[in-house]
């Protein structure tokens, strides 16, 4: 073992900015590195653009550990994404940089379990174990003992063998007549030749799941480009351009149909602002498009400098309102629930209002979407504002009445001592119209706006730096990104309820640049039935590309476990051909409960996956991305699988039950609104899942733009 671990600045201050998990994942990749730098396992390679002698060390798909070796010590200099590397000529090793000695290795790093696990003797008992065929001391004498027996089915189907010939590869009597079988693809042959005589690789011959590691799938040609990457940073284009370089304003409202480019230009447009020296905050809807801006940015710049950061708007006020010592007490769906119920309750007994007879999901709504999403303060108020996604509005007698409902649950809450997730934004509103924020920040970027509420978006506007902050004259800016037809939360409201003048403000991208011919044309054909969305002036009708691909598919299973089954022989199917790796894969759920089930499943056909609140979810790492479609807004995909089109489950029929037909109608139009997100993130291939008999009525909606495979 080497005698010290020293660390620079640099590597400190880096390694102070990663999660947790990736923390905990880099020290045990040091302590590795401090036994044995020659580990295969981490892929070490001299830096050949450097005058110094140093070294990057591969810590997982996107991340790299650059270190030196000097006087028997290990000097870690810094810890980034692979982009690190890549520029690694345009920083300097200076001879006199600062190193600090690290705690050693035995007590801050924690041991982690072997990464490799001790190569067998070979035992031919094994293969009669596993099933396969008898192997005699005879036929160990016509060659060298096949392996590939031990290999997953799915692992072979990786490396590009047939699925007819996975068995007969199996069961070959020695690796020369593995080797020999007719009709295996020659590419195929070499690899599988390669796997079997390199020292390097020798590991994956008794672990093939290691086969799923970059660091292996590196070595063979076809594997190396990365599709998701040049999805998310493909900037090329001049009407894009133009928005990333426009000139500072203050306020731009950024419309653009799906697959424009939207969260492409606003990360651009960050990075810009920040090399500029301003101060830079990108906020998003959801963590997981938080946490792949971040990365995609590092992608591009190395770590994030110090005055620019991402993060969702839950966390921008959580933060503030810590601060500030506000303590909110949220109380979880089935309190407030139980305290909506007993506040309608009390009212019906009171009041006869048609309004009452609506269900709770309506009330439920109301409250956090219109009276709280909107920040009304009394019923004068609620009276007359203007309400929009439906055709018909409630007269002042029955929003009297419903207003009853809203003071009778806040009464019930406050009582309990509880608040909901939509008192954040009013308190954090309250928090600074009291007390301004210091030092604000000079430009704000908000991606995915239009699932915001009117609420939410007045309190990002507080975050914006004041006039008297800055040099004289400096002009501060918001740029909003939003597509009303993306909409999966919000009931519809205007820009100027959230405080935005647009007019005159407000710049559209039309272009899908994202989607095939075929998949736009089918997504664009489902959407034409969402009367009330389509009536908003605020729907941009998009223009696509001529670029052709395959049309969406129509897989139909059997039950609904058969869904996964589909999934992962469509995935086999396309890796064997050579055409897609592991990371170009997304599978897309209406619900976690369906995310979760198609992880198990796909795990245990021997397919790595990562699931969205994985908390090491990486866009670009070769895993199979597993996301609920609320989670995937944002993002693309080279293929995708859209699971659940099913009865009762995309649409759900949680909302079917409404009595009011305009109530049922709006839902419908959320729920075919869901779909056409989720068939929106496919750049090349969509591949839509249900069971036969028990087709979602969105499957019979795309007759004649989808093709049905029995």
């Amino acid at each position: 073992m080497l005698i010290d671990v020293l660390t620079s600045d640099s590597f400190d201050q880096s390694l102070s900015r990663l999660p947790l998990p990736m923390r905990e994942t880099v020290r045990r990749k040091i302590h590795l590195l401090a036994e044995n730098p020659g580990h295969p396992s981490l892929n070490t390679h001299r830096l050949h653009n450097v005058k110094a002698n140093i070294w990057d060390c591969y810590v997982s798909e996107s991340m790299r550990l650059l270190y030196e070796i000097r006087d028997g010590n290990l000097q870690l200099w810094n810890v980034g994404p692979h982009s690190m590397v890549d520029n690694v000529r345009l920083r300097g090793f200076a001879a006199n940089t600062r190193f600090s000695r690290m705690e050693q290795a035995s007590e801050a790093i924690p041991l982690p379990p072997r990464d490799k696990p001790e190569k067998p003797a070979f035992d031919p008992s094994l293969f009669r174990d596993a099933g396969f065929v008898p192997v005699t001391p005879e036929m160990m004498q016509k060659g060298t003992p096949n392996a590939f027996a031990f290999f997953q089915d799915a692992h072979l189907r990786i490396l590009g063998v047939p699925s007819l010939l996975v068995k007969p590869l199996k069961r070959a009597s020695s690796l020369e007549a593995a080797l020999d079988l007719p009709e295996l693809p020659e590419q195929t042959r070499m690899w599988l030749e390669e796997l079997s005589t390199s020292t390097e690789l020798e590991e994956v011959m008794f672990d093939s799941s290691r086969l799923l590691y970059r660091s292996t799938l590196d070595r063979f040609d076809g594997y190396c480009e990365g599709k998701i990457k040049r999805l998310m940073l493909n900037l090329q284009r001049p009407e894009q351009q133009q928005y990333v370089e426009m000139e500072r304003a203050p306020l731009i409202l950024l419309k653009g149909a799906a697959g424009s480019g939207k969260t492409t230009v606003g990360i651009y447009r960050a990075i810009r602002l920040a090399e500029q020296g301003r101060s830079v905050l990108v906020l998003t809807y959801n963590r997981t498009l938080s946490s792949i801006t971040k990365a995609l940015i590092e992608e591009l710049i190395g770590p994030l400098p110090k005055n620019l950061q991402v993060m969702t708007l839950h966390s921008l006020m959580g933060h503030l309102l810590h601060g500030r010592s506000i303590e909110l007490h949220i109380a979880d769906d089935g309190k407030t629930r139980k305290v909506l119920y007993d506040a309608l309750q009390e009212v019906r007994l009171k009041d006869s209002a048609v309004v009452l007879k609506r269900d709770q999901a309506f009330f439920e709504e109301e409250i956090k979407r219109v009276i709280k999403g909107l920040g009304l303060r009394n019923v004068e108020e609620y009276k007359a504002v203007e309400r929009y996604g439906r055709k018909t509005a409630l007269s002042g007698k029955q929003r009297e009445a419903v207003w009853k409902v809203y003071e009778a649950y806040q009464r019930r809450m406050f009582q309990a001592k509880y608040h909901d997730w939509a008192d954040h934004a009013a308190k954090t509103l309250e928090a600074l119209q009291s007390q301004a924020i210091a030092n604000g920040y000079d430009d704000i970027i908000v991606d995915e706006a239009q699932d915001l509420r009117p609420i939410d978006l007045r309190v990002i506007q507080q975050f914006i730096a004041s006039p008297s902050e800055g040099p004289a004259g400096m002009v501060r800016s918001i740029m909003i990104l939003a597509d009303a037809a993306q909409t999966l939360y919000s009931r519809g409201f205007s820009w100027k309820q959230a405080g935005i003048q647009a007019r005159g403000r407000t710049v559209i991208l039309r272009k899908n640049y994202r989607n095939t011919r075929q998949v736009a044309e089918a997504a664009a054909h489902l959407l034409q039935r969402n009367e009330l969305m389509r009536a908003t002036q605020e729907y941009v009708d998009p223009e696509w590309t001529q670029r052709q691909g395959p049309s969406p598919v129509v897989l139909k299973a059997t039950n609904a476990f058969g869904q996964f089954e589909l999934v992962r022989e469509r995935i086999l199917d396309l890796v064997s051909d050579q055409v897609f790796r592991l990371s170009d894969f997304a599978v897309l759920c209406p619900t976690n409960q369906l995310c979760e089930q198609c992880q198990r499943e796909l795990e245990h056909a021997g397919l790595r996956t990562v699931l969205h609140k994985d908390s090491d979810f990486d866009l670009l790492e070769e895993r199979i991305k597993i996301l609920t479609i609320h989670s995937a807004k944002g993002l693309e995909f080279p293929v995708v699988f859209l699971v659940g089109l099913m009865v009762g489950v995309l649409p759900s029929s949680q909302g079917l039950q409404h009595s009011e037909a305009e109530e049922a109608q709006l839902y419908i139009e959320q729920q075919r609104t869901l779909c056409y997100v989720g068939m929106t993130r496919a750049a090349e291939a969509l591949y839509l899942l249900t069971v036969r008999g028990a087709e979602s009525r969105f499957i019979k909606e795309l007759t004649g733009k989808v093709v049905i495979w029995e």
